[in-house]
């Protein structure tokens, strides 16, 4: 995400949108570049996951500088 305010607020609230839970987030500082970090986020979908995630990331993608499905997978209930 750019370092600039409410840049992760809006992040986030495109996927509050579509009632996407946000399960854990973690920042990792980008090595060489001072103040600026990299975000690494689970989330929950309520089993819809096709559809509404990829409606999440079309909306996500203006908004970071990159932007990368690391993959999907279920929970047991």
């Amino acid at each position: 995400l750019p370092h600039k305010p409410a840049s992760l607020y809006k992040l986030l609230g495109s996927f509050a949108e579509l009632s996407i839970n946000v399960t854990k987030i973690e920042s990792r500082p980008i090595p060489g570049k001072p103040f600026e970090y990299t975000f690494h986020l689970d989330l929950e979908s309520g089993g819809r996951q096709g559809e509404i995630l990829r409606t999440a990331v079309v909306r996500a993608r203006p908004l970071a500088g990159e932007l990368r499905t690391l993959g999907f997978y279920s929970t047991v209930t």
